[in-house]
């Protein structure tokens, strides 16, 4: 498949430009490599005078400079030196521009220094995933949970933009999702260092669906916080339509050369299964010139005013507030868990996280499963409580040994990562397993990958096939891609191009660009299945359109050989 190709010859890359594990930076140890893109590479590292993990984001521009034997970073030309030292300085700007923003949804900044020749961007560790990695299980999420994704965010970015900083990189990839649910915007500055220099390869610097038409254009002048809007609007199209708008490059070709735009409206995507009001919003801010857009984060929120949003107000009523804290203070498990959530979000009384914090900790003492689970939460998060992984773990699996699955697919990321527990393959391996076990559909893939991969347990395809086929039937996109190359190379189970494609199809449907390109390849080969090229066609388009560079050489080759026919 070629996706394992792809992430195969990446992670290769990542480990030659990575620092090692062991390594130190001041007081920081690397313990592991949490992502790598363009301009730098984020670690999971040690923090040895706070005794807690953090995440550390290295500059480091892949197109300018390269790893020295002494571990410094250093430009892979004298004539790129400009460009790289520009760029540094940009990236140090903007971690001190960060380190200013206190917002719960907003990523948090605690330190920046140089080293190595290049600089550091020390930043809270969050547990959870990002909402891409979500977006590769579901093709679309319904509006309650958009609204517990997006409103915390808007709410973030309007700081941001008070602060008359833009972010212009927004994506499903950089809203990282918690534990509980809650969104964190990441990845800031990006887009502004990668504007620095036209030379640059558009495809490089953009995310394709996402970016408006002043970013290709490389005009500062024109951006503003219309800029993230739009972002933010395609964003909220891939969760209500399964894939990105018309990218703005397309659309400003196509507008050029037929004089209309091939963007398809929200409320014709999402009608019947959303409010016209969040879609009209959509649509709003999708607006192809940036003149036409809401100018201001405000404006933008008046769009969704009959939209019932997550954080709409709250009517106090004293009454339950006080009978809550009545049985509380008597010992019922129940309302002490009850009562820390309305101290937690504010909900019929001011918000106070301390007294949740307090509250939970009682409740989680009687063995409250949902207080163990919401304990471990906050000491994750420190909110009401100093940041403590090791105190969160014990109470993850606290709540885990009581069954609860959501804490048991936690306790498996933080000892596959080493958060707050020595890591421990095994002891991953044991909790995902519990978890899947459970009915945990995310899980239930994550065993298969272990399975697949041999982490923590003996390597064994044919039960990887079992995890994965679960997860499949459920509708786990990443677990129908791995099915139906399963299928197609007969690994697990016995070689069948029709399942193949009959898993492919299904991905692809769902919106996966490495399930439609591959769906093409298997309709242009016929694998399976009769030839056909205007369905090879359809997909390798489909795939294109998101961005995949296979796809698209696939795509120019049918085009010339239909040519030359």
């Amino acid at each position: 498949m070629r996706n394992q190709d792809v992430s195969r010859q990446k992670t290769q890359d990542r480990q030659i430009n990575a620092l090692r594990r062991g390594f130190e930076l001041h007081w920081y140890e690397i313990r592991d490599v949490l992502g790598e893109g363009g301009f730098g590479i984020t670690y999971l590292a040690y923090d040895k005078n706070l005794t807690h993990e953090v995440a550390i984001k290295e500059y480091m521009p892949v197109d300018l400079a390269a790893r020295g034997t002494d571990n410094s970073v250093v430009p892979v030309s004298p004539e790129l030196g400009q460009r790289f030292r520009k760029g540094l300085d940009r990236f140090i700007e903007e971690a001190r521009t960060l380190g200013q923003f206190k917002h719960p949804n907003i990523v948090r900044v605690r330190n920046v220094f140089e080293a190595n020749n290049t600089a550091y961007m020390v930043m809270d560790y969050e547990l959870g995933e990002s909402l891409q990695d979500i977006l590769n299980r579901r093709k679309v999420m319904d509006e309650p949970d958009i609204n517990t994704i997006i409103f915390p965010v808007i709410d973030g970015m309007k700081q941001v933009h008070a602060h008359g900083f833009i972010h212009r990189d927004i994506k499903p990839a950089n809203i990282f999702i918690r534990v509980d649910g809650e969104p964190v915007l990441l990845d800031f500055g990006s887009a502004r260092q990668s504007v620095e220099d036209g030379r640059m390869s558009i495809s490089g610097v953009f995310s394709k669906g996402y970016a408006p038409i002043e970013q290709y254009e490389n005009n500062e002048d024109q951006q503003g916080p219309w800029t993230d809007i739009y972002a933010l609007g395609a964003t909220l199209y891939r969760l209500i339509a399964g894939v990105p708008p018309a990218d703005a490059f397309d659309r400003n070709s196509a507008i050029i050369l037929t004089s209309r735009d091939p963007y398809l409206p929200a409320v014709e995507a999402g009608k019947g299964r959303y409010s016209p009001a969040l879609l009209r919003a959509i649509d709003h801010a999708l607006q192809y010139d940036y003149r036409d857009r809401p100018q201001s984060i405000s404006e933008w929120l008046a769009d969704f005013s009959d939209t019932d949003t997550a954080h709409a107000s709250q009517t106090t009523k004293p009454d339950i507030l006080n009978q809550t804290m009545i049985n509380a203070e008597l010992g019922d498990a129940d309302a002490q868990a009850a009562l820390a959530y309305m101290y937690a979000k504010g909900i019929n009384t001011e918000r106070d996280e301390a007294a949740a914090a307090r509250w939970y900790l009682m409740a989680a003492k009687q063995d409250h499963v949902t207080a163990q689970f919401n304990l471990g939460v906050i000491y994750a998060k420190g909110r009401g409580v100093e940041r403590d992984f090791r105190e969160a773990s014990y109470w993850y699996a606290k709540a885990a040994e009581q069954g609860d699955t959501a804490a048991q697919a936690i306790l498996h990321m933080m000892y596959s990562r080493g958060i707050g527990v020595e890591k421990n393959d095994g002891a991953a391996f044991e909790w995902c397993r519990r978890a899947a076990e459970g009915g945990h559909l995310n899980s239930q893939f994550r065993l298969g990958d272990m399975y697949w991969r041999g982490i923590g347990v003996a390597q064994n395809a044919k039960t990887a096939f079992k995890w994965f086929s679960r997860a499949a039937e459920q509708g786990h996109i990443n677990a129908q891609l791995h099915l139906a190359y399963m299928y197609g190379k007969g690994q697990g189970v016995a070689r069948n191009d029709l399942e193949a494609c009959n898993w492919y199809s299904k991905a692809a449907e769902a919106g996966n660009p490495y399930a439609q390109y591959n769906l093409g390849v298997i309709y242009a080969k016929g694998r399976g299945i009769r030839k056909d090229p205007d369905a090879a066609r359809k997909w390798y388009r489909k795939s294109a359109e998101q961005g995949n560079r296979n796809a698209e050489k696939a795509l120019a080759r049918l085009q010339e050989a239909g040519s030359n026919a």
